[in-house]
This record gives C-alpha cells, structure tokens and sequence, in this order.
C-alpha cells in the first residue's frame, strides 16, 4: 500500500495528519530546547514509548553571519536518546536548526528551532 500525501485524504484525515505533525513539533522543540539546558533527552512517542531506531538528520545554521550550513547525522546511544560527538554550536550566536527524523516504519518529521547560543 503506498503513502499518500495529506493533500488526498478526506478532511477530517487532513486535519487530524496536521494536528499530530504540529503536536509532535511543538513537543521536539521543546525536548530541543530543554536538552541546551539540562543535557540529552529522552524522544519519546506520544504513548511513552522511546522513539528507537529513526533515522535523525540536524542541519545547523549560522544565522548572524554567512557560514555554509553543516549536516550531521545523529547516532543513537540509548533508546530514544540521538546525540553527535563533538559540539554542533561553535561559536556564540543565533543558530537555525533543521530536523529531519523518520522513525522506523513511520512518516518522516520536520522540525526548525532558531536557538542562541552563549559563551
């Protein structure tokens, strides 16, 4: 059975497809922006469940002057935990942060976060 785009599904569908994806947005950006300050957090799915397995792309950035944005792929270390070995955020500044997670078997997520970062 092939997906289908929300743009073919009844109404009500669509609705329901754009209240979850705008639910679990807000809720990684709030994992994002909790992780800056108390370290790395557990994803989980609306049941409780560690999101295990998905595939986690993070492209960062630099917003105050002109860099090439940088890619990385995130490694998961424990379920539902994602992290990269070195720092993302180099220097002190206003970051843009594009997510991109596809669970396994799921539909894929997008999520933008403008952070700042201090020295």
């Amino acid at each position: 059975m092939a997906a289908r785009d929300a743009t073919e599904l009844p109404p009500t569908v669509t609705r329901l497809v754009r209240w979850d994806q705008q639910e679990a947005k807000a809720k990684f950006a709030e994992v994002i922006r909790r992780a800056r300050g108390e370290g790395p957090q557990l994803v989980t799915t609306r049941g409780g469940k560690p999101v295990h397995g998905a595939d986690v792309i993070v492209q960062v950035t630099m917003l105050d002057m002109e860099m090439g944005p940088q890619e990385f792929r995130l490694r998961e270390t424990a379920p539902g935990v994602y992290s990269h070995a070195a720092p993302v955020l180099v220097m002190v500044g206003h970051w843009g942060l594009a997510f991109d997670v596809t669970p396994a078997g799921g539909q894929p997520l997008h999520v933008q976060v403008v952070d700042h970062a201090t020295g």
